[in-house]
């Protein structure tokens, strides 16, 4: 068996969509050989808003347990000076003062972890490594600096490290839309240390056909492909109870991003209701977690006040919930950048789920071709486009009661078979 050391920020319990692929670590890693240790941050705080992440963990000591063939260690979380403000003072006040220290918090961790909130995670896996032997140390980011630490526990015990990129890094697009200073630290700050660290790592492995692409030309070597994929979990969930003659549901699950052209789909969406003349009892639009960020719920319940009676934004939810209500909804919703190449986690829980899906706008990448693979998608261009697609959609429900699905093997977009990838490249590293 084969020892690895995992450096995970976002981790169960966090509902987050990062901690969902090492979760899939913890469910599946030891049954491909290996004893893997998790070293994380205390997550013992409901997340109802975006603040509740920054809060100090409620333990004040670092725990040790094990799960199935697994061990964790949760390390206690102190808030920097920028997030104390912020949690003390709420989102309105101080605000020069906190973009200020997010430029130092930017920076300063990679100069010196005296900076650094996470730094108990490097202790704490220090800890390990002096009461334990491992083959391998596997950090996965973000946040970026578990390469940081995952390259100098490398280099002082002797241990090779592969890097696992959820997102980008100097080249995050998210990031990239913002203003001129985090651009620069992106271009000639991020960029250089982002290719110094990897010089080092054993191997290097991502998420997206997009993104490999990116990495090997950035970074100048190969970079292996480990796609998220669907919890096999989903299938044992039920729907919620729906009442008869209950409205055409729409949903969308997760967080929203500025690059996501939402704005799109509502310009659309307003223009099939007034054509249709439509009611709330007509029509629903689910926005499942959009609540856990402010500056996003406004800019969806603000767009045009006549959409809200159709509108529904809810806080955060547990998993089984979350499936349970998108099985109850009729089409679920993608929200892409024309200019952006790149699927996102949630579309394989919505290609497990078997329903169709509308995109807007259409990525003419990635996104499109896994989603043309299962003929079950309205891939749009613009709003007009997403107008036709509820309209075609909307006729479909109301005479016959659903919508009609392609049929479509998703399995091996499992969890399960993406670990299985993860564990070759592993084995394979390992035996160099």
């Amino acid at each position: 068996m084969k020892k690895i050391l995992i450096l995970a920020y976002d981790f169960p319990p966090n509902p987050s969509v990062g901690a969902q692929r090492p979760a899939s670590w913890l469910r599946y890693l030891p049954g491909e050989g290996f004893l893997p240790v998790f070293v994380t941050r205390h997550w013992d705080r409901e997340l109802h808003e975006a603040r509740d992440a920054v809060r100090p963990s409620i333990s004040r000591s670092t725990e040790r347990h094990t799960e199935g063939g697994a061990s964790i260690v949760r390390v206690p979380f102190r808030p920097n000076l920028r997030d104390r403000l912020l949690i003390r003072f709420g989102p309105k006040r101080w605000t020069l003062l906190r973009r200020a220290l997010s430029f130092f918090y930017a920076v300063a961790p990679f100069v010196s972890s005296a900076f650094d909130e996470k730094y108990g995670i490097y202790r704490a896996a220090e800890e390990e490594i002096n009461k334990d032997s491992f083959d391998l140390i596997l950090a996965t980011g973000e946040p970026f600096v578990l390469f940081r630490y995952a390259a100098a526990l490398s280099k002082k015990y002797g241990i090779p490290w592969l890097a696992d990129y959820r997102d980008g890094w100097s080249g995050n697009y998210s990031m990239r839309q913002s203003g001129r200073v985090r651009r620069w630290i992106y271009d000639y700050y991020y960029r250089p240390v982002e290719r110094s660290l990897l010089q080092s790592a054993k191997g290097v492995v991502t998420v997206s056909p997009a993104l490999r692409e990116e990495l090997q030309t950035l970074l100048g070597r190969e970079v292996q492909l480990v796609p998220n994929g669907f919890s096999e979990e989903l299938h044992g969930i039920e729907a919620e109870a729906r009442e008869s003659g209950a409205p055409f549901a729409l949903a969308y699950a997760g967080s929203l991003y500025d690059h996501q052209r939402v704005e799109v789909f509502l310009e659309g969406l307003r223009d099939f209701i007034n054509e249709k003349q439509l009611t709330k009892g007509d029509l629903r639009v689910f926005f499942y977690g959009l609540n856990y960020n402010p500056l996003q719920r406004v800019r969806v319940w603000d767009f045009d006040p006549r959409l809200r009676p159709f509108l529904r934004l809810s806080e955060r939810m547990p998993y089984k919930r979350l499936i349970a209500r998108l099985k109850n909804a009729d089409l679920l919703l993608l929200f892409a950048n024309e200019s952006i190449d790149g699927s996102c986690m949630k579309v394989y829980d919505y290609i497990a789920l078997g329903k169709p899906v509308l995109v807007a706008v259409n990525d003419h990448g990635s996104l499109e071709a896994l989603l043309r693979e299962t003929g079950n998608a309205f891939l749009c261009e613009d709003a007009e486009g997403v107008k036709r697609a509820l309209e075609q959609s909307y006729e479909m429900f109301r005479k016959e009661g659903r919508l009609k699905s392609a049929a479509f093997n998703a399995d091996k977009y499992s969890r399960r078979n993406s670990v299985r990838q993860l564990a070759k490249i592993i084995h394979e590293l390992c035996a160099e």
